[in-house]
């Protein structure tokens, strides 16, 4: 019974101080290999676990509590990421200020899938009346042929009147877009596109804000290929073996496609003259190699003026936060952000941004 029990308190100790380490990985952004991915994924999981041992140890055993209450005490540092007790409530804009009001918002092709033409009459005027200056859309979706949709020409009647979108010379120039795109209605000054897949892909766009200029940066980053409904739908266990193994290789292929788009989205922002704001779908839980790293950058728009778990992803699983902004704090002023829970025409949730420019950004 003896050696059971050194065995075991052992085993939690090598297990605590693993923990420990992948805390430390997660949080300084070492988490570049598949594996690391996979480990920080299962994170909070992993974290979980520790939570009966800690009851177990205060009730029977309190003197082997120490380790319990050290990696409970590392995951302190990761809490910014996860939740947030502050409010969402918007707050009042100084008059007369340099302010940027932006959307990203993952429209899901604009719900042209769907037989049901009120759910894209519904999606279309919620963003041509959506309160902002400037938006980031991944999924976006539009064709000349519908002759009832028409989004661009109402976007452009509220103003939107400037865009830039990945193969920009190929799409809304012929009339139909599929894809990541901005609009705005502050003018355009310059920008670039780089495509990563059909659909995915990153954009950058410095936009003249009356007299300053900030960059927008708009990604839609490797797809997360979850497809965890066909997974829990599966009654045979040779079809569940079946899909299990295919969402291991696409979660798999989606750390390695993600780390090296990551770090083009980072040399973009490096390269950046003026005041950077990152937006868009990450795919990437707040764990995850592309969110530390842009973290050590940027600041997380959520982790300062967010409420609860922010969580983005409007179907299944959705306890996970995969879209973000993230802005340059020294140069901007964060004034309020929002996570519209209430909007449900997309699987994913509207963010709203609302930022002042504390320095001007003259040449």
């Amino acid at each position: 019974m003896n050696t059971l029990k050194l065995l075991l308190r052992f085993s939690y100790v090598a297990y605590a101080v693993f923990t420990l380490i992948l805390i430390l990985i997660t949080f300084f952004g070492f988490n570049a290999s598949w594996i690391a991915g996979f480990l920080g994924l299962s994170l909070p999981v992993i974290l979980l676990s520790h939570v009966p041992v800690f009851l177990l140890y205060l009730f029977f055993d309190i003197k082997r509590i120490g380790w319990c209450l050290l990696v409970l005490a590392g995951s302190a540092i990761l809490l910014p990421r996860t939740y947030v007790s502050g409010s969402e409530d918007g707050a009042t804009v100084p008059a007369a200020s340099q302010v940027v009001r932006l959307l990203n918002y993952n429209v899901r092709n604009m719900n042209t899938g769907s037989e049901n033409d009120a759910s894209k009459d519904e999606i279309r005027n919620w963003l041509v009346n959506a309160p902002v200056d400037i938006m980031v859309l991944p999924e976006y979706f539009s064709n000349i042929s519908y002759k009832r949709f028409q989004i661009n020409t109402l976007l452009q009647r509220k103003g939107f009147k400037y865009y830039h979108s990945l193969r920009h010379e190929n799409n809304l120039k012929t009339g139909r877009f599929h894809g990541l795109i901005l609009f705005s209605k502050f003018p355009v000054i310059t920008a670039k596109d780089t495509v990563f897949e059909d659909l995915n892909g990153i954009i950058l766009a410095d936009i003249k804000v009356r007299e300053d200029t900030v960059t927008i940066i708009g990604v839609h980053l490797y797809s997360m290929m979850l497809r965890l409904d066909e997974l829990l739908n599966q009654r045979k266990r040779s079809e569940i073996t079946r899909e299990g193994k295919e969402s291991y290789y696409r979660i798999r292929d989606g750390f390695v496609n993600r780390k090296r788009e990551t770090d083009l989205m980072l040399a973009w922002i490096r390269a950046s003259r003026h005041p950077v704001i990152v937006c868009g779908d990450f795919n990437e839980t707040p764990y995850s190699y592309s969110y530390s790293q842009t973290r050590r950058l940027l600041s997380n728009a959520f982790e300062d003026k967010g409420k609860g778990f922010g969580f983005t992803f409007n179907g299944t699983p959705s306890f996970i936060r995969i879209d973000n902004q993230f802005y340059d704090d020294e140069r901007l002023e964060l004034v309020s952000f929002q996570t519209l829970t209430d909007v449900k025409h997309s699987d994913h949730y509207p963010l709203i941004g609302v930022y002042v420019i504390k320095k001007p950004d003259r040449k």
